[in-house]
Parts: structure tokens; sequence; C-alpha cells
């Protein structure tokens, strides 16, 4: 088998690559080549599909389930939203102050509350 003299097979992967080193390996390992400097990431902006209006609290408990979620808010209301967004699937006011986050079973919601509160109502 006889060896290419290295000019030759860089204009042979110049070619192949219509100009540009792109055999792989060859422009980081055999050819010396170096890589392009890293740029900061591409700016990605997000815009939300829909929104859900909490008034009566800034940090509402949040519980996501397989396609909806719960929102519950600690004076005692919990909603039920699909993923889809919109108005809420259904809404019950508990009377009593939600103390933690929601959980979720495959049979029952389970809600923590403090039975008797003044607060409920705030």
């Amino acid at each position: 088998m006889q060896r290419l003299p290295m000019s030759k097979l860089v204009a042979a992967l110049l070619i192949a690559g219509g100009g540009h080193l792109t055999a792989s390996g060859c422009t980081r390992r055999g050819m010396g080549a170096s890589r392009p400097a890293p740029g900061p990431p591409a700016a990605v902006t997000l815009s939300p599909l829909w929104e859900v209006s909490v008034p009566d609290t800034p940090a509402p408990f949040l519980l996501g389930l397989e396609e909806s979620f719960v929102v519950a808010t600690p004076s005692g209301r919990i909603s039920l939203f699909g993923v889809e967004g919109g108005s809420p699937r259904w809404q019950v006011e508990l009377g009593a102050r939600i103390t933690a986050s929601p959980v979720h079973d495959d049979v029952a919601l389970v809600v923590p509350v403090q039975e008797g509160s003044d607060e409920a109502s705030s």
C-alpha cells in the first residue's frame, strides 16, 4: 500500500469536503486544526401558551398530575386545571387554611388543612 504525503492527503480531504476539512477526526486530531471558540448560547425566547390567575396569593401550592394540575391556595381554594389551561375543570372552597401542598395517589387527592382557622377567609 502506497502512503500519500501529508499535503496530498489534506488536498484530497479538502476536495472531498468542498473546501472544508470535514473528515471525522481529522479536524481535531490528525491535522491539528482547532475548534472555533464557543460563543454564548443562542437566545431562546419562551412565551406562555396560557396563564392561570391566582388572585389571593403570590405563592400557591402546585401539584402536577398526568393530564392536569392542581392549584391550592393557603386561603382554602383548590382548583383542577387541564394542561390546555383556561378555566378550571372544578374548584372547591374548603373553608379551612391549606398548610402544605396537596398529594395524590391513584385513589384520592389529600389536602393538609388547619381546621378552625380565622385566616381561611383572608
